[in-house]
């Protein structure tokens, strides 16, 4: 059997079975619940909240520690650098159907009027509260240091981290507990829709769904042993508060670039259930589309989300350039070398991934017109995934002010192995 040959049998095969994969995911990830959410009016007021105890940074939280009743939700943002996004963030917060909130919201050390921005958006409203963070300490990064003392200022019985650019539907809150306590989720987590307004980000933007869901069997990534298997989408983190305690909240991925698949690794080892769902229209995503933003956002995130393993990192980029970069150079250098088999192979791989493609966009009510584009986004994924390599562990970056990774600081390598 000659290269062509092969290639065209063994190309198609595997895209086929990554095709057959990312179906099974895409049913498996609607957000539906059949419990309805809970109105805020079935239940009494919470009695009045106990102020936390001292911080202790050298055990866990306490599991007892202010759990005001089993409504009170905290939601809890850390924000820098945020003031063109923070306020619509924390608007839709404070209008949430689910009556028993607070709002926290921590500025990180920002200097560009986020602080001013969340508290003109909250208007005064007395379930918001605006916090100054410290610098991170030793042995902590700035994101993970930042949602510790959001914690610690805490009150309510369910815990949700969200990042400063989401914005959730009036109903998402109410939604999300139904859901929670339908599951009994340890970790309830949603991956947002985005909305792109530029054709560089139709064609780049949705490659975070496809990633996941072409790569990771969410069973395994939600329930199934190993416990270093987990995916979740820092987006939207949802806990109760004795599940967060014991999975060692953020003191236990103290110095973890991606908090997000390391808290969920700790909710599967420690027994809970990891819940990682298609947001729908409850939530959504405030995008940056700027070739430049868009670029240095695959650098800073995509080296840390494989936990710092260079050998499975390199393997991953490696098998997406094999089966997504590769096939559009197979057909042009079919055609110049005239090579039939080579040709059919890539076109019929290519076909394979733009299917895929279509198949999200469809579900995930994307710009259908979108996965045309996809030889080029997966040729930028390829070469923002080498250089986030090189950035961790080579040159560094500096990410809203801060430096991150270069050869002194690369991500610590955590129990997962598989990322969202």
């Amino acid at each position: 059997m000659n290269l062509t040959a092969f290639l065209a049998m063994l190309w198609p095969l595997a895209g086929a079975a990554q095709a057959v994969l990312t179906g099974r995911n895409l049913l498996a990830f609607s957000p539906g619940t059949t419990a309805p959410p809970v109105s805020s009016e079935e239940a009494p007021p919470a009695p009045p909240a106990a102020p936390s105890p001292p911080r202790n940074l050298g055990a866990r939280p306490s599991e007892d520690s202010a759990t005001d009743s089993e409504r009170l939700v905290s939601l809890l943002v850390p924000a820098r650098q945020e003031a063109s996004r923070i306020g619509a963030c924390v608007s839709a917060l404070l209008a949430q159907t689910h009556a028993d909130i607070e709002v926290l919201v921590l500025d990180d050390g920002s200097d560009d009027g986020t602080a001013e921005a969340a508290s003109a958006a909250a208007a005064g409203d007395t379930r918001f509260r605006l916090l100054a963070g410290g610098p991170p300490e030793a042995g902590w990064t700035g994101k993970t240091w930042a949602c510790q003392q959001l914690f610690e200022a805490s009150r309510g019985y369910w815990i949700c981290f969200l990042e400063a650019d989401v914005l959730l539907a009036p109903e998402a809150i109410a939604t999300a507990v139904a859901i929670a306590r339908e599951q009994g989720s340890g970790l309830l987590s949603w991956s947002p829709r985005v909305t792109p307004h530029t054709p560089m980000g139709a064609a780049i933007l949705p490659m975070r769904p496809f990633l996941l869901l072409s790569s990771l069997p969410l069973a395994w990534a939600e329930g199934l042993p190993p416990a270093g298997l987990a995916a979740a989408d820092s987006a939207f983190l949802m806990f109760t508060r004795r599940e967060y305690t014991r999975a060692g909240g953020h003191q236990a991925c103290a110095s973890h670039f991606s908090d997000a698949v390391a808290l969920a690794s700790a909710v599967k080892a420690g027994g809970g259930k990891v819940v990682l769902r298609d947001a729908e229209g409850h939530l959504t995503r405030q995008t940056e589309e700027a070739p430049k933003a868009l670029w240095e956002q695959h650098c800073r995130h995509l080296f840390p989300l494989s936990g710092g393993h260079p050998q499975a990192y390199a393997a991953g980029v490696a098998g997406y350039a094999v089966l997504h970069g590769l096939p559009a150079i197979a057909v042009l250098l079919g055609l110049l070398l005239h090579w039939p088999g080579l040709t059919s192979a890539g076109l019929l791989q290519l076909a394979i991934g733009v299917g895929v493609r279509l198949a999200l966009a469809l579900r995930l009510k994307q710009p259908l017109w979108s996965p045309l584009l996809h030889p080029l986004a997966s040729g930028f994924m390829v070469a923002a995934a080498i250089a986030s390599w090189y950035v961790w562990t080579r040159k560094g970056l500096l990410w809203k002010g801060r430096p991150c990774g270069g050869s002194n600081q690369t991500p610590p390598a955590p129990e997962a192995k598989a990322a969202h």
